[in-house]
C-alpha cells in the first residue's frame, strides 16, 4: 500500500501535474465545446474554468478582496466569482487562465518555504489552514473538476492520456483529511459512537480511522488504529461519493456494523 503524501514538496509536484492537464485540456477546447454543461450543476465548462481561474489566483492574492470567516460559505462565494464573469467571452476567460497559470503556479509553490508557511488563512466554511497546504487545497480542485466534472464519462469532454496517479492523488486525498473537521466534521463525529475505518486502495492509497474525539473545534481525530466498522473503496470511488458526486451505496463495501456505517457516510461530504 502507497503512503500517504505528507511532504509539501510532493504537494507541489503534484499541483504543478493537475494544473498542466488542465491547461492542456483548456487549450484544446472548441469554441462548442466552452459552452458545454459540465458535470457541476449549472456551470457551463466556461464557468468551470473560472472556478478553477479563482483557485490559481489564490497564490497570487489570496483571494482579496474577500475576507472569509468560518462562518462563510465558500461554496456560495465560488458561484459569486462565477457569476461575476459569467458574461466574458470564451477567449476572455480563456486568456485570464493560461495568464494566471504561470504565475499563478510559482506564488503556491512559495507558501510552502519560510516566512509565509505558517501564516493561516481562512477559507469559510472550508476551514483555516496554514498556507503549506494551499498547494494540495488547489490540487485537488484541479483534479477533482478534470477527472470528475470535465472529462467522461461523467463530465462532457472525450480526452485521453489524463491519468489520476500517486502524484495526483496523494496531495488531493492530503488535502480532504485535512479539511475534514470543518467541512463535515460536525455532522460526522455524532455517528462515531464507534470508530469507523477507511480503507482506501489505489493511488494514494491510505487507512485511516476516525474517532469522535469530543472537541468541538476538531470534532473527529484520525489515526492508523483499526476501527470497529471498516468502509472499503478504491481512492478514485472514494473521490466521487466523498464530494458527492457519485452515490456512496455503489461504491463502498462494508465489513461490521452496516447500519453505522451507513449513518457515517449519509454524513460524510468533502467539498
Amino acid at each position: 500500500m502507497t503512503k500517504p503524501v505528507t511532504d509539501p514538496t510532493a504537494w507541489v509536484t503534484g499541483l504543478r501535474a493537475s494544473v498542466g492537464d488542465v491547461v492542456e485540456v483548456v487549450q484544446s477546447l472548441s469554441a462548442h465545446e466552452w459552452q458545454l454543461p459540465s458535470a457541476c450543476e449549472g456551470w457551463r465548462i466556461q464557468d468551470l474554468v473560472v472556478h478553477l481561474t479563482q483557485g490559481i489566483e489564490f497564490g497570487l492574492r489570496q483571494l482579496d478582496p474577500y475576507r472569509l470567516t468560518l462562518a462563510d460559505d465558500i461554496e456560495q462565494l465560488n458561484e459569486i466569482i462565477v457569476a461575476a464573469r459569467r458574461d466574458w467571452t470564451s477567449e476572455r476567460v480563456r486568456d485570464a487562465f493560461l495568464s494566471s497559470a504561470g504565475p499563478g503556479l510559482e506564488a503556491l509553490a512559495d507558501l510552502v518555504e519560510p516566512p509565509r508557511r505558517d501564516d493561516e488563512y481562512s477559507m469559510g466554511s472550508a476551514g483555516r489552514h496554514r498556507l503549506v497546504r494551499m498547494p494540495a487545497a488547489v490540487c485537488f480542485d484541479f483534479t477533482v473538476h478534470l477527472h470528475y466534472d470535465l472529462l467522461r464519462p461523467r463530465g462532457p469532454l472525450s480526452r485521453d492520456g489524463y491519468v489520476l496517479d500517486d502524484v495526483r492523488m496523494g496531495p488531493t486525498l492530503d488535502w480532504m483529511f485535512a479539511g475534514l473537521d470543518a467541512m463535515c466534521g460536525p455532522a460526522v463525529a455524532p455517528t462515531l459512537d464507534a470508530p469507523v475505518t477507511l480503507a482506501l486502495d489505489g493511488p494514494g492509497a491510505r487507512v485511516v480511522t476516525l474517532t469522535a474525539s469530543g472537541d468541538p473545534t476538531r470534532p473527529v481525530t484520525q489515526s492508523s488504529e483499526p476501527g470497529v466498522t471498516v468502509v472499503s473503496s478504491t481512492t478514485r470511488e472514494f473521490i466521487g461519493w466523498a464530494t458527492h458526486r457519485r452515490p456512496w451505496e455503489d461504491s463502498v463495501s462494508i465489513e461490521g456494523d452496516v447500519a453505522h456505517a451507513q449513518r457515517f457516510l449519509r454524513a460524510f461530504h468533502i467539498f
